[in-house]
């Protein structure tokens, strides 16, 4: 590993009361000696780690430029595991890039995005999926998916998975065993032991697997879209369940152009929700695109609520407008109906072949709770979403290596069921460990590696 001696302004650009800088590296120290001097005036190595201490920031003519609280953390007591400093400094811009320049003309470099923890992980502090929930609990957008993220923090799912991978290492040790001594007359492991063993492994790989699709949902949220005829009163339903006004609305069809994109959170789990243009027959250039973006956002849906317009008739151009969500969750709303309703729930859903429709308002209190229950139905309850306090797998690099795990299984289960030999099994057991090794960094590649960290933000 690179033994360079990092640095990054580690708050948000911009001003603010405070910016903070962290250092890392063999070197932190002596190149933070050349700029931080303690109050004190004792030598900044010879102070006691993680206690803040108050000092004079000079910057690289020697000019004073702050009195920052400054912390020192020596190996491997650190977030890192190197020496590591964090200087609290004013939030001003000038203060906290002449400060950087510094750092830097003494012998930092500025630190790569996820530069930080990815040395908490090549040095053991974290695994990778502890250091993916580093990044996952900053984009936290809800409570669920920050209680969530914290879970993976702790090392729940590492845990589960690393018991896992322990169970199918145990078989593989067994197999090749059996292979190396095939010609002992010594009682070992059988195809049927091996198939059973096989089999209880893939059923634990299975239940995390089931539950991934939830997680995966309430961290990134549930893609929800809105769609229709133009004035059916779509972004007034967005407004409605977003409690403010987020879309325009007016009288006149097809005001709504664009995609237009919100959240709100229904009992902790995040919904995105998606606002389109009415499809209809384009008149114009611009509104041909906004159709071609609505139906491309259908096709992404998690769930659609299907809006008619319940003050005037249904018409087929309504029918060939539902027909773009097939396939996916459905919600049939009925609208408008605080005006005078041409169209019951009834009639809307024998029309559209539903089992049910629901009839709403955007105008009167509690016009939308109807939806509001229908979602809900759907979400939490339709889904049957597990509880966030288990284990829950919630990244997408993870569900998939958990499927190639069982995909690898199956194989060697296959194998062992034919009484092939078990050197045919025990490749495919050996595939299934590696699979769950790149889940927790057990097994890891440059690869793997620059894409986790290259989304983290710089100085984390």
């Amino acid at each position: 590993m690179e033994n360079a001696t990092i640095a990054a302004i580690s708050t948000h650009p911009g001003k603010s009361a405070l910016g903070i800088i962290r250092v890392s590296g063999k070197d932190t120290l002596s190149v933070i000696s050349k700029i931080i001097h303690p109050l004190s005036g004792a030598p900044v190595d010879s102070i006691t780690p993680r206690t803040q201490f108050t000092a004079r920031l000079f910057d690289s003519h020697g000019a004073l430029i702050d009195k920052p609280l400054v912390a020192v953390f020596k190996a491997p007591h650190s977030y890192t595991g190197e020496d590591m400093a964090e200087i609290s400094c004013h939030g001003s811009i000038l203060i906290l890039h002449s400060a950087m320049e510094a750092l830097c003309h003494f012998g930092a470099r500025p630190a790569l995005p996820g530069e930080f923890t990815k040395r908490a992980f090549l040095n053991n502090k974290i695994d990778l999926a502890q250091a993916e929930a580093v990044a996952d609990i900053i984009d936290a957008e809800s409570k669920a998916s920050l209680k969530l993220s914290l879970s993976q923090l702790e090392g729940k799912e590492s845990g589960a998975i690393t018991a896992l991978r322990g169970k199918i290492l145990l078989l593989l040790s067994a197999m090749e065993l059996e292979i190396d001594f095939a010609h002992e007359d010594t009682p070992g492991l059988d195809p049927k032991n091996a198939a059973e063993q096989i089999s209880a492994i893939t059923a634990d790989i299975d239940a995390l697997i089931q539950n991934a699709d939830a997680g995966i949902m309430i961290k990134n949220g549930v893609r929800c879209v809105i769609a229709g005829k133009p004035n059916a009163g779509k972004s007034s339903v967005m407004n409605a369940l977003l409690k403010k006004n987020r879309a325009i609305v007016t009288g006149m069809p097809g005001t709504t152009r664009d995609v237009i994109e919100d959240r709100f959170e229904l009992e902790g789990i995040p919904v995105r929700l998606f606002d389109t243009a009415g499809i209809r027959s384009a008149e114009n250039q611009a509104e041909e695109e906004g159709v071609k973006r609505a139906k491309g956002a259908l096709k992404e849906a998690d769930l659609v609520i299907f809006t008619a317009d319940g003050s005037v008739p249904l018409t087929k151009d309504d029918l060939e407008i539902f027909k773009e969500t097939a396939g996916r969750p459905l919600i049939v709303c009925v609208n408008k109906s605080d005006l005078k309703h041409a169209v019951s729930p009834e009639e809307a859903a024998s029309f559209f072949g539903v089992k049910e429709a629901i009839q709403i308002n955007c105008v009167k209190e509690g016009g939308i709770t109807p939806l509001t229950n229908a979602l809900k139905n759907i979400i939490i309850n339709g889904r049957n979403m597990p509880s966030i306090d288990g284990i829950l797998v919630a990244n997408l690099r993870h569900r998939q290596a958990l499927m190639e795990a069982r995909a690898a299984l199956n194989e060697a289960a296959a194998a062992a069921a034919k009484g092939l030999s078990f050197e045919f099994a025990a490749l495919d057991v050996k595939r299934a460990a590696s699979a769950l090794g790149s889940i927790t960094g057990a097994i890891s590649t440059d690869e793997i590696l620059d894409s986790i960290f290259k989304g983290f933000c710089i100085g984390k």
